[in-house]
């Protein structure tokens, strides 16, 4: 979330995409924190469309 607060979308979706698979791959109960990442990167992706 820093690089994204500091306008560094390219960094913030690479570790976005990292978070979203170390939380994927723990499989304990963190659906909230993965509907965060997962729409976090789809903003990102649409960032880097425009």
């Amino acid at each position: 979330m820093a690089y994204y607060h500091n306008y560094i979308n390219n960094e913030a979706l690479r570790y976005l995409h990292l978070s979203k698979d170390v939380f994927e791959n723990i499989h304990v109960g963190h659906e909230d924190i993965l509907k965060f990442i997962n729409e976090m990167i789809v903003y990102l992706d649409n960032l880097n469309i425009e």
